[in-house]
């Protein structure tokens, strides 16, 4: 049933072809700065996803939401770093779907985020939520 499950999440992977096709690799940005995503697009991508900036490259592993349900036409997106974000390489930006952080729609190549440019003044202006909805239970007969 797991294999199943992951051939399932790895076709629905290939299908989809939203292209992150910025932030390029190795590029610099700021904590607390703001990045346009861009990505193009074919009639068969979900409406909308979400943007997440993630790093994995580094323990632990982190993942910010940083816009919620775009909508896939729009083909860009203007997203703030979060200014307490560890200044590191590594960092992606993933098109996920929703909130499920293991359905990835695409992946950004790497890039660095430096520290804020000034400490005293970052502010984060996120309107994401910092919660995640209760978890529901779903029982299933058979």
């Amino acid at each position: 049933m797991r294999m199943l499950l992951s051939l399932i999440g790895l076709c629905a992977a290939v299908v989809s072809a939203i292209d992150i096709t910025a932030p390029i690799l190795n590029s610099t940005y700021a904590a607390g700065s703001d990045l346009t995503v861009e990505w193009t697009t074919v009639d068969t991508d979900p409406s909308d996803f979400s943007i997440y900036l993630v790093n994995f490259v580094y323990w632990p592993p982190s993942y910010v939401a940083l816009s919620l349900n775009v909508p896939t036409a729009d083909l860009a997106a203007t997203v703030q770093i979060p200014c307490e974000i560890a200044p590191e390489w590594g960092y992606q930006i993933n098109a996920i779907n929703g909130t499920n952080v293991y359905i990835i729609y695409a992946q950004s190549d790497k890039f660095y985020v430096s520290q804020e440019l000034d400490a005293s003044t970052c502010v984060d202006n996120s309107t994401v939520a910092t919660t995640c909805a209760a978890a529901s239970t779903v029982y299933v007969t058979l």
